[in-house]
């Protein structure tokens, strides 16, 4: 029992000691400080991150469970401020860190640093460190910026000879890193600052184009500045393959790939301290992508720094310090314990004992033991990163590539395999004179030196000229050689001929092999059985086999081709718009009221109203419209202006897609071939075909598998005379006869761009290339190929290319390409379809208008003549459908006025009478007895007597009577007119408008005029108040003159405008109111009137009458 409890107690007590070992184990903490600036929320998230990461590494390599944490603390600073660096460094020490990382602002790491040295802290760095302390505990993992200057000035010198540097830098500060170049190399080295503040960057970019002195650059600007700096180099056109650039920031080559894009063959290199891509563990684009993820959830990055800000090596640096000091940790805590200082202030006069011992175990870790993400580390005495590989980047069309590396104990070490031998390439090149053998071909090779007959043409290649000329200079230029010209003897490229079981070469393959020529140069194709006995460099061009064939014209044409811009179904559709529309005009005319005009010019008052839009006047427009020459009949109403305008419009539309197509159909001539490609030409035996001799096209024939191009070769194979010994014999006799020349498709481009009467008939036969020739084994051909294909890159070859075929040698530009028919076709309802559309709605819309016109008329009618709205519609449709369009409407304008009365009355000596005058200029004509006896119409008398008379009114028959006046004559009341004073102005009450044209050019009396009386409407009618005739009132002294009061309205007859004239009387109208220069052809207004003494007198009005 005693035993039993015994083991009990001590199962009990280790229980205990393993729950105070956990216990223990969960609560080591070490703190970990950082000073970062305000606002900089990426710099906080990968302090962060990397704390995380350094934890997870105690975790793997803590073998004794021994529970060390690394917990961040974090102050923030305002920029470079010192005090407020040295306050928050303090701050840090009062919460027990064992480590401090920051600042990275100058002023403000030196104020860090001489706590940090003071208190015996750990003061982690990841900058250039050009004022650090030479004291101990500073710790920067950033590479050491004397030996960055050592490697940048081995690959400049060493690497790419540069003969000349311009510098340009960000910081005057950062120019220390250079000092090691500076003072080594020596040229004179141009320095210019990149200040984007001022856009003097700009400037600084300008001022190296126009010295045009420098093309090699060191540019150190920050990563966020490169995308701009290259748009500046490719506005200035400084991305050719003539510059060079070395970009010293490390991010370089994390810069987005787009904007190397204006790069047209700079070299571009970069340096990076970061590992390659690919390396197992967790990488830096895994640290940057967490570190990104973070910044964007957080709420102050909107003020803090862009994702673009984060600098990938600082991250990865700051990731292998944090990473340092947990394996110093470990080492630390395996000789003894552990703890964060205590009772630390910047009022302390000690430091913390344990701080040396931390940094002599960190700087102590071997290479071997840690690999961190900007690769091994190992330190000197004063905390300085001693060792490091820096890795040289090239940039490639496809991204940067590893171009060597650097370090202390190797130097510059180059890794890619094509430079050091193109460098002995080079060498082997430099300064020979090759021999060129070739053949005259348009326009590869052309003579253009003095003949001398009996004597070879020169071989001084200045006498010479083409395409392959230029090219052979540009490959010269690269590769530092001359050479001389030598035409091949047999004027062949080079076939082989199996002679007595041997193989027998000849041609410029020939020369080749014999050694007689260095370099094969021309139209030279790259076939299987020349490759086997001879070397071709990289294919300078592609190529295929064609055929050209003359052009011959279409003669189709017929007398109505002149109707071919416009199908068929077009013109038909054309036709019955046509119609259409002159219908729908015709018909919207006819109900628009406002169509319908007095035929009379000079009688505005006539009753007979014209619509001039009949059926052939409807069609006449339309079909004038349609011509663009328009007519004499022309819309008044909104209704038929509409439709004229969408008719306008559809003729615009259709009669200038017509010319359009019409000026082609007639300038661009159709062309036909009989055959179009290769099996229409095998098929046949009326047009003869051939080939060069020699060429090899004759070997593609005479190998050929396929059954097409074997018939051709048995006919060629069997006509005599079809081969050819040159191209331009075969191009005369394409010309002559009929005969279709086989050829390379460079050579059939090049002679149809320069002859209209040429054409290539179908597409390519094969596909195959241009290459220069070598002797087989030649040294020469790898840098030949290779300065090749750097012409392709720079695209120089393509330059060379359009200049000999579009532009040397060249008069009439021709399209080459076969063309059954013109291409220019016949316009479809597709194309012309929305003109119709549009002409619909035209139609349409006048129809909606006339509509509204006939019913709005058809309501104001209604208002006058009692009439139902029906009653009024049926009227007038009744008066727009007539077959006549010149009509009396007295009819229906009488119907607007209403049955009148007309009486007069005398008081005392004071008579007024009234008249009604020109009110109705439509109303049926009256009956009314003749004047009375004794009236005189060459005076008149003062004083009237009414007499009664009969009543008449308006539709009422000839029996029917009305009011008449009686006039007395009295021989001391006749008034001259010429003795008439000017009118007096009266009120608007009482007025009259006498408007008459003169043709005297002198004053003349006015004649005297009848006065007339019509019949007056009922004053509730609502029409305007009759006008009436009225004696003046001798008490009324309104007048300030002595002119007589004794007016009477005067006015043409109304017979005289073919209106009726019932009961005249005489009377003599005012005339001084009348303008002189007015007489001759004017219309002059005669303001007269009275006021009457009776309070129910009619006003006095007569309308306007213009003749």
């Amino acid at each position: 029992m005693k035993t039993a409890e015994r083991w009990i107690s001590v199962t009990v007590l280790l229980m205990f000691q393993t729950i105070g070992r956990t216990q223990a184990f969960e609560s080591i903490e070490l703190a970990v400080g950082a000073i970062i600036e305000k606002n900089d929320v990426a710099q906080e998230f990968c302090f962060r991150k990397s704390v995380q990461e350094a934890n997870k590494l105690l975790q793997r390599h803590d073998s004794q469970r021994r529970g060390i944490q690394l917990v961040p603390v974090i102050e923030t600073i305002d920029g470079d401020d010192s005090f407020d660096a040295s306050r928050k460094a303090c701050r840090l020490l009062e919460r027990q860190v064992i480590a401090i990382y920051g600042p990275t602002t100058p002023t403000a790491v030196d104020s860090v640093q001489s706590l940090a040295n003071q208190f015996e802290i750990p003061h982690l760095q990841i900058d250039w460190g050009y004022r650090q302390s030479t004291r101990g505990f500073a710790l920067n993992v950033h590479p050491h910026y004397l030996a960055y200057g050592q490697a940048l000035y081995d690959y400049v010198r060493k690497a790419e000879y540069w003969e000349s540097i311009a510098l340009i830098y960000y910081e005057e500060e950062s120019l220390l890193k250079y000092d090691y170049l500076l003072r080594n190399f020596d040229q004179p080295v141009m320095l210019r600052k990149w200040e984007v503040a001022n856009d003097n960057h700009k400037y600084v970019i300008k001022q190296f184009k126009t010295m045009q002195t420098n093309f090699r650059f060191i540019v150190d600007i920050p990563f966020w500045e490169v995308e701009e700096f290259l748009f500046l180099a490719k506005k200035y056109n400084m991305t050719s393959q003539y510059y060079s650039y070395v970009f010293t920031d490390w991010d370089i080559q994390l810069v987005d790939s787009q904007a190397f894009n204006v790069v047209e063959g700079a070299n571009i290199t970069t340096f990076s301290i970061l590992r390659p891509t690919g390396d197992e563990g967790y990488g830096i684009r895994a640290l940057l992508d967490d570190v990104r993820l973070s910044a964007i959830h957080d709420e102050r990055f909107a003020r803090g720094s862009t994702p673009k800000r984060i600098s990938a090596t600082q991250s990865a640096l700051l990731y292998d310090g944090l990473s340092l000091l947990a394996l110093g940790l470990l080492s630390r805590a395996r000789t003894s314990d552990i703890a964060p200082p205590t009772d630390l202030t910047c009022s302390s006069s000690r430091g913390w004992s344990p701080g040396i011992s931390l940094m002599n175990d960190i700087k102590a870790i071997q290479p071997e033991n840690f690999m961190g993400l900007t690769g091994t580390f190992q330190f000197d005495g004063h905390g300085w990163r001693s060792n490091m590989d820096l890795h040289i980047l090239e940039y490639m069309p496809d991204g940067f590539r590893q171009f060597g590396y650097w370090n202390m104990d190797e130097g510059l070490v180059v890794t890619k395999n094509f430079s050091r031998t193109l460098q002995e390439m080079q060498s082997e090149l430099k300064g020979k004179v090759l021999r060129i053998t070739t053949k005259e071909e348009k326009p590869y090779v052309m003579y253009q030196g003095s003949v001398v007959p009996g004597e070879p043409k020169s071989t001084d290649p200045k006498h010479w000229r083409g395409f392959c000329i230029d090219l052979l200079n540009e490959i010269g230029k690269e590769l530092n050689f001359t050479y001389t010209i030598n035409l091949v003897p047999d004027s062949t490229y080079g076939n082989a001929k199996i002679i007595d079981g041997e193989e027998v070469w000849d041609g410029m393959v020939q020369e080749l092999r014999t050694r007689k020529a260095d370099l094969a140069v021309g139209s030279f194709t790259i076939t299987y059985d020349r490759d086997r006995v001879i070397d071709f460099t990289t294919p300078f061009m592609y190529l295929g086999i064609s055929i050209i064939y003359k052009r011959i014209e279409d003669k189709r044409s017929h007398l109505f081709s002149f109707l071919q811009p416009l199908s068929a179904p077009v013109w038909g559709y054309i036709l019955a718009a046509t119609i259409m529309v002159s219908l729908v005009l015709f018909v919207v005319a006819r109900f628009s009221p406002y169509e319908w005009k007095i035929n009379h010019p000079c009688n505005v008052n006539s009753n007979v109203v014209e619509n001039k839009f009949n059926i052939l006047n409807s069609i006449w427009f339309t079909f004038g419209a349609l011509m663009q020459k328009g007519s004499d009949v022309v819309p008044h109403a909104t209704s038929t202006r509409i439709i004229a305008g969408f008719w306008w419009f559809f003729t615009l539309i259709v009669i200038s897609s017509y010319t359009a197509n019409l000026a082609a159909f007639l300038t661009v001539a159709r062309m036909e071939s009989p055959i179009e490609n290769a099996e229409d030409l095998a098929k046949q035996t009326k047009i003869k075909y051939g080939t060069i001799q020699g060429g090899s096209t004759v070997a593609f024939f005479e190998q050929t598998k396929f059954p097409t191009y074997k018939r051709m070769w048995q006919f060629m194979s069997s006509q005599k005379g079809v081969m050819m010994n040159s191209t331009e014999e075969a191009i005369r006799r394409v010309k002559r006869e009929e005969y279709a020349y086989i050829l390379e498709s460079t050579m059939n481009e090049y002679y149809t761009k320069r002859d209209c009467e040429l054409m290539q008939v179908g597409g390519l036969l094969d596909s195959k290339g241009y290459g220069i020739g070598l002797p087989e084994g030649s040294k020469y051909r790898d840098p030949i190929s290779e300065t090749i294909l750097k012409l392709q890159h720079s695209q120089t070859i393509d330059k060379l290319k359009f200049r000999w075929w579009q532009e040397m040698d060249i008069n009439v530009s021709c399209d080459a390409k076969q063309t059954k028919k013109s291409d220019t076709t016949s316009l479809g309802v597709e194309k012309v379809g929305g003109c119709f559309v549009m002409l619909l709605i035209g139609m349409g819309a006048s129809l909606i208008v006339s509509l509204f016109e006939f019913l709005y008329d058809a309501y104001q009618r209604m208002a006058h003549s009692k009439r139902s709205l029906h009653e009024e519609v049926a009227r007038a449709f009744r008066f727009s459908t007539t077959t006549s369009s010149l009509r009396s409407r007295m009819a229906e304008e009488a119907t607007k006025l209403p049955p009148i009365h007309l009486s007069g009355c005398v008081t005392g000596e004071k008579t007024n009478f009234g008249s009604a005058l020109a009110y109705a200029p439509c109303l049926p004509p009256p009956e009314f007895p003749p004047p009375k006896p004794g009236l005189s119409y060459t005076n008149f008398i003062k004083t009237p007597v009414v007499a009664d008379g009969p009543q008449f009114g308006v539709g009422s028959d000839s029996s029917s009577s009305a009011p008449a006046i009686e006039i007395k004559p009295r021989p001391d009341s006749v008034v001259d007119a010429n003795d008439l004073d000017e009118p007096a102005v009266h009120d608007n009450d009482s007025r009259c408008i006498l408007q008459q044209q003169h043709s005297q050019q002198q004053r003349q009396p006015l004649p005297s005029y009848p006065l007339h009386r019509y019949p007056e409407p009922a004053v509730d009618s609502g029409f305007m108040k009759p006008p009436g005739l009225y004696p003046p009132d001798e008490n009324v002294n309104e007048f300030d003159d002595d002119r007589t009061q004794q007016q009477w309205l005067a006015g043409p007859s109304p017979n005289s405008m073919g209106l009726p004239d019932p009961y005249p009387l005489t009377a003599q109208p005012p005339l001084r109111n009348i303008p002189s220069n007015n007489w001759d052809d004017s219309l002059v207004d005669h303001r007269v009137g009275s006021r009457s003494t009776l309070s129910n007198a009619p006003d006095f009005l007569i309308k306007k009458v213009s003749c």
